[in-house]
């Protein structure tokens, strides 16, 4: 009697292997998504979290632009330089 109700315990709680394995696998796939795939998944589960990123994005965005902007800029002036002088 006690093996059985034993063995009914065991099906009663998950095992923590499987769920750690299951979550590693959950988390793979969702790395293999596109961004975009990504994003709608996350806006729609945690908003918090999605304006979070959204935010790193924009920041991240707005420094490239300016340093790509200062390099646009001396190779304009260096290829001015160089034709005209």
């Amino acid at each position: 009697m006690d093996s059985l109700q034993q063995d009914k315990n065991k099906k009663d709680q998950p095992d923590t292997a499987s769920l750690s394995e299951k979550k590693a696998q959950i988390s793979q796939d969702f790395k293999k998504l596109s961004s975009a795939q990504q994003a709608k998944i996350l806006k729609q589960q945690n908003p918090e979290a999605f304006a979070k990123l959204n935010k790193e994005i924009v920041a991240r965005t707005a420094i490239f632009r300016k340093i790509m902007h200062g390099v646009t800029i001396i190779l304009g002036a260096g290829i001015v330089y160089y034709l005209f002088f």
